[in-house]
């Protein structure tokens, strides 16, 4: 079976002559092979494999998946193999506690309410790389490189340095 055609990324429901379905996508760069498991496949790590697109992606078009179905990718890489998808439009909490994907309508929005994302040139975004100039630490109080980098952590605490964009 050939990877999907259609675009996007995660779970996204298709209704066209073809058929009608989920097109799953993920970008997994090191993955030997990549599968979805879900309710559709009754948790089947292997029943549902994505397929190469030769760009690091991996894509399938499921007819046995449907809105509601909740799911996770299956990546066989070093780690855990059980991934949610970082594209889900909705998640959810099974029985068992874990989190799942939930397969969501593709003209669903986010249900949050009240949320609105800010105009670009009132958003406030702060960075700061801890492994700067070889000093490692694990949290803000290991954090002890000649007290510069602590020096700026408590600075931006303070909120001295806001810009905007």
């Amino acid at each position: 079976m050939p990877p999907s055609q259609r675009p996007f990324m995660g779970a996204t429901p298709y209704s066209d002559a073809n058929g009608s379905g989920v097109r799953f996508r993920v970008w997994a760069p090191f993955a030997g092979a990549v599968a979805v498991a879900g309710e559709f496949n009754g948790w089947s790590t292997s029943a549902d494999p994505l397929f190469s697109e030769g760009n690091d992606y991996w894509s399938v078009d499921l007819a046995s998946a449907g809105v509601d179905d909740q799911y996770k990718f299956v990546v066989s890489t070093a780690g855990p193999p059980w991934r949610l998808d970082p594209y889900a439009r909705s998640i959810i909490h099974d029985a068992n506690g874990n989190l799942n994907g939930l397969i969501a309508t593709s003209d669903e929005a986010y249900a949050t309410p009240g949320y609105s994302t800010p105009p670009w040139n009132e958003l406030v975004i702060y960075e700061m790389h801890y492994f700067y100039n070889n000093c490692r630490a694990a949290t803000l109080e290991d954090l002890d490189c000649g007290g510069s980098q602590r020096q700026r952590v408590d600075y931006q605490r303070r909120g001295r340095r806001r810009r905007r964009l």
